[in-house]
């Protein structure tokens, strides 16, 4: 045991030439403060005891990857593959191992700083970006000012011309009015004289050449109560719909492949070195639990997710309804979501979940109260909306020719939209960072980064045809219900391995559209589009 424990020391605490010699080829040189180096001597020396009970490391595990000191070893009674430590240390600084690891951690640097760069590049190109959109706005404001100077010019002109002309118009007849009133007043003062003072033959005459000449009045009277007795108005229409202008635009965010180069010269070395992280999918096994028979309930399933009293939330895009079936398969309630439409369903809440509208009209997304078994909500997308799914943070739709539109799980206020391939029908899912795709046109899977990068694409019309309904668990692997070939296929994390694991031959399955996978508790639902909720526990 003191070999052991003096070989481990000599190995953390010895000074670098070795190390150095080994990297002397094929590496950038770095550059190591030898203080730095000093003050972790003692920090090296105290990883040569076991954390947690504090004696020498003296065995490694290979199973587990890991030292063990007397007392850790007694826990791993069970593994066949433990060896003497001097065995798993020994010529380490002179391994290829550890050299992929220093060039790797060179490498990781070196992206890392790449990638901070480009960010605080990004920053400053934002902020170009919106000055020179504020630029534009204040241009177009100006130009909407100039654009109403003008057509106010126009109006106001327009106005002070009627007005000229009518009181123009009132005015002649206001003078002809006058001159009837003077010649009605003379007529009526001469006849009063006459009356008094003249001779029974001239107030004779006089009186038949007033009688000719009230005739007269009378009739310009008369004209003025049929035409011109009307009062005149100016009326001035203004159009209001400029008014209803909320905006002068609409502000997106979206995200645009980077031009940054990460490195990867020693991916496939650090593959061949490590353990493998990925299981291998013939491992799966899936144990059936359930199936409900909603032939009588809804006339077809489009969407399925589970909530958290393990109750199931079903979509049916033919009737626009959905329905929340208990633990036993019965109603509890349904609802209708005919002006909105009901294609896909993600929870967001204990009491709350999301429906996409599908191919309807209203292009958006549903927000359903389920503890008041009523709509709550709608939010407007920019264009037909499908598959939706979430994570902790974020709730992610896919909207077709546009991409993965984004939200804030909690405030559902529109992101950036990740720019990828997605067509009619698409379902998504999200797990670790990926977004899983499919696209039943073209019988293909695809799995992107959130850049809207293509990682892998799975093509195989031999086992998969018309995918639909799309689910990840948590090892990262994907299950697809295979519309035409009637099927569930899983899928590795990477996209290299396939294999079929429920068929039609076993369940009788139709058209299975409809699927998710419940990460909580490793189970997979699936429908059949016209009949049946199968419910299967999985082990991976």
């Amino acid at each position: 045991m003191a070999t052991s424990t003096t070989a481990c020391e000599e190995v953390l605490v010895s000074n670098s030439t070795a190390c150095e010699e080994v990297l002397s080829s094929d590496l950038k040189t770095i550059s190591i403060d030898q203080k730095e180096i000093h003050s972790k001597s003692s920090e090296i020396k105290e990883t040569c005891d076991c954390s947690n009970h504090m004696y020498k490391y003296t065995s490694f595990c290979i199973n587990h990857d890991c030292p063990l000191c007397k007392q850790c070893i007694k826990k791993h009674t069970e593994c066949c593959d433990i060896i003497p430590l001097e065995d798993a240390i020994s010529n380490v600084k002179g391994s290829d191992g550890l050299q992929v690891i220093i060039q790797s951690l060179q490498e990781l640097e070196e992206n890392l700083k790449a990638i901070k760069s480009e960010k605080e590049k990004n920053i400053l190109e934002i902020a170009e970006q919106r000055r020179n959109f504020a630029e534009d706005i204040i241009a177009i404001r100006r130009k909407i000012f100039d654009h109403l100077d003008v057509i106010e010019k126009q109006m106001l002109d327009e106005l002070k011309e009627a007005e000229s002309n009518e009181s123009k118009r009132i005015k002649q007849l206001v003078q002809k009015i006058g001159q009837n009133v003077a010649n009605v007043n003379d007529m009526y003062t001469t006849l009063v004289y006459m009356k008094k003072n003249a001779s029974e033959l001239q107030t004779f005459l006089e009186m038949k050449n007033a009688q000719t000449q009230l005739a007269q009045h009378e009739e310009f009277l008369q004209s003025f109560i049929n035409i011109n007795l009307k009062k005149t108005y100016i009326e001035c229409i203004i159009q209001p719909e400029f008014l209803n202008i909320k905006s002068l635009g609409s502000v997106t965010v979206f995200s645009k492949s980077s031009n940054v180069k990460i490195g990867r010269k020693q991916q496939k070395q650090a593959q061949v070195m490590m353990s493998p992280s990925l299981l291998s999918i013939r491992n799966i096994q899936q144990e059936f639990v359930i199936a409900f028979n909603i032939t009588d309930m809804l006339s077809s399933i489009s969407g399925v997710c589970v909530t958290v009293q393990d109750e199931y939330i079903i979509t049916c895009q033919e009737t626009s309804d959905i329905m929340l079936l208990q633990s036993d398969g019965s109603k509890k309630f349904r609802i209708s979501l005919k002006s909105f439409g009901a294609f896909d369903v993600v929870l967001l809440s204990d009491t709350t979940v999301a429906i996409t509208s599908g191919g309807k009209k209203k292009h958006g997304i549903s927000i359903v109260d389920i503890s008041l078994g009523k709509s709550i909500k709608f939010i407007k997308l920019p264009g037909q909306s499908y598959g939706i799914t979430s994570n902790a943070e974020f709730l992610f739709v896919a909207v077709k020719g546009k991409g993965i539109q984004m939200l804030n799980k909690e405030t559902l206020k529109t992101l950036e939209i990740i720019r990828c391939e997605i067509t009619e029908g698409a379902f998504i899912d999200e797990y670790n960072g990926n977004i899983y795709i499919t696209n039943s046109s073209e019988n293909k899977v695809l799995c992107c980064d959130m850049n809207g990068v293509v990682k892998w694409v799975f093509k195989n019309e031999d086992i998969l045809k018309e995918p639909y309904g799309i689910g990840v668990d948590g090892r990262g692997n994907v299950y697809v219900a295979g519309g035409r070939t009637l099927n569930v296929v899983v899928l590795s994390p990477d996209g290299a391995q396939h294999r079929q694991i429920i068929t039609e031959k076993r369940l009788q399955m139709t058209l299975p559209r409809a699927l998710s996978f419940d990460r909580t508790r490793k189970r997979l639902n699936f429908a059949n589009e016209k009949r049946l909720l199968y419910i299967y526990k999985m082990e991976y």
